[in-house]
C-alpha cells in the first residue's frame, strides 16, 4: 500500500506524462498534417512578435496591492526579454492594462504570482 506522499507523487507524475503526450500529439506540424492547419508555428495568425494590449480586472484593495503588480510588471519591462512594453495599474478602477509581445497566459501567470485575484482578462487589441 502506498503512503499519501507516494500516491500523490505517482499521480502528479502520471498527469505530467499525460500532458506531455497530448502536447506531442498536438504539435503545429501534426495539426497541419491532420487538420489542414498552417504547417509552421510562424504562420499562425497570432505570433509572439505581434504586440497586443491586455486588460485585466484585478482585485486590489490598497496601494500595496497595486504596488505588488507594478513591481512585477516593471521588472518584466526592464528585463527586456519578457515582452512587456508598457503598463498601467489603476487601483481606483481595479484595472491593469499591459501592452507588449508577451503571451496572454504568461502575463496572467505573472499577475497571479502576486497573490492578487484576477477576476477577468481580455485581449483588447
Amino acid at each position: 500500500m502506498l503512503s499519501c506522499c507516494e500516491a500523490l507523487r505517482n499521480r502528479q507524475h502520471c498527469q505530467i506524462w499525460i500532458r506531455h503526450q497530448v502536447i506531442k500529439q498536438l504539435s503545429p506540424n501534426s495539426l497541419a498534417q491532420n487538420h489542414n492547419y498552417p504547417r509552421s508555428a510562424a504562420s499562425f495568425s497570432v505570433r509572439m512578435s505581434d504586440e497586443h494590449t491586455y486588460k485585466f480586472d484585478v482585485k486590489m484593495t490598497c496601494s500595496g496591492c497595486s504596488g505588488a503588480i507594478t513591481r512585477v510588471l516593471e521588472k518584466a519591462k526592464n528585463d527586456g526579454t519578457s515582452g512587456v512594453s508598457s503598463y498601467d495599474v489603476s487601483l481606483e478602477n481595479q484595472e491593469v492594462l499591459v501592452t507588449g509581445t508577451i503571451l496572454y497566459d504568461d502575463l496572467l501567470e505573472k499577475i497571479k504570482k502576486t497573490g492578487k485575484e484576477v477576476r477577468s482578462g481580455v485581449t483588447v487589441s
